[in-house]
């Protein structure tokens, strides 16, 4: 009975928990060919909205690709102060410094723009790697980059709680 009532409350914990991932990419094509623009779509998920500065850093192949720019929308446009994207040897960067109150115009879950690329050679689109993330509030301490969603919090601390409880019916 006591490990029943366990795997029901890891089930219950399940659907609480929050995204780990802040920056999503998509393309509409699966393979290009020498010469070819791929075009990225940047979702951002989750973002926390008390992030002032972003900046986040991804290893790509540029001998497969090179890197040529980022359009932004124009809401996000509006909700920023400052935006560069570029790439060192093999690293693609995104700054980002948004405006106060930017969660109200654009959410927490926006699209960001596209980052363009030119084909060097014949490939699937690029494959990027997060290797670094920053956050800094307006204050300029460092921050969670994703919001963790109040359920999820509340849960990690009752769950000491519980595991006394549980352990204290042994």
């Amino acid at each position: 009975m006591k490990i029943k009532s366990l795997l029901m409350f890891l089930v219950m914990l399940a659907p609480l928990t929050s995204h780990a991932s802040l920056i999503t990419f998509s393309s509409g094509s699966d393979v290009f060919l020498p010469g070819d623009t791929v075009a990225l779509e940047v979702t951002v998920d989750g973002a926390n909205p008390n992030i002032d500065w972003l900046e986040v850093v991804w290893g790509y192949d540029p001998t497969r690709f090179s890197f040529q720019s980022l359009a932004i929308t124009q809401d996000v446009l509006f909700s920023t102060y400052y935006y560069d994207a570029f790439n060192i040897d093999d690293e693609l960067i995104l700054h980002l410094g948004l405006l106060p109150g930017w969660a109200d115009v654009l959410g927490n879950t926006f699209t960001l723009g596209t980052f363009s690329f030119t084909a060097l050679e014949a490939s699937a689109a690029p494959a990027l790697a997060l290797t670094e993330e920053l956050a800094l509030d307006i204050t300029g301490k460092d921050i969670a980059v994703t919001a963790v969603t109040a359920p999820a919090t509340l849960i990690l601390l009752c769950l000491p709680l519980v595991l006394l409880l549980f352990k204290r019916k042994l």
